[in-house]
């Protein structure tokens, strides 16, 4: 699943980055943790729109799983 974060301008990318990276080494929620195969990882900023820039995190599931972890993200 990639879903696409808007993060304001003046943001500290490297830092969000870290955070995202964390998180992702941090999944142990006994509801959704068991649903990732692999951690939350941050693809860095792949789009600059007027008002913030756009950066991609991605996690994976088994297929029919995506959605559960999404609304927790």
């Amino acid at each position: 699943m990639k879903l696409k974060v808007r993060i304001a301008y003046g943001t500290d990318v490297e830092r969000v980055r870290k955070l995202v990276k964390k998180l992702g080494q941090q999944t142990k929620d006994p509801d959704i943790g068991p649903l990732f195969l692999q951690p939350l990882k941050s693809r860095g900023v792949v789009k600059m729109e007027d008002s913030a820039m756009i950066m991609r995190v991605k996690f994976m599931t088994r297929p029919g799983d995506r959605f559960t972890p999404r609304w927790h993200v």
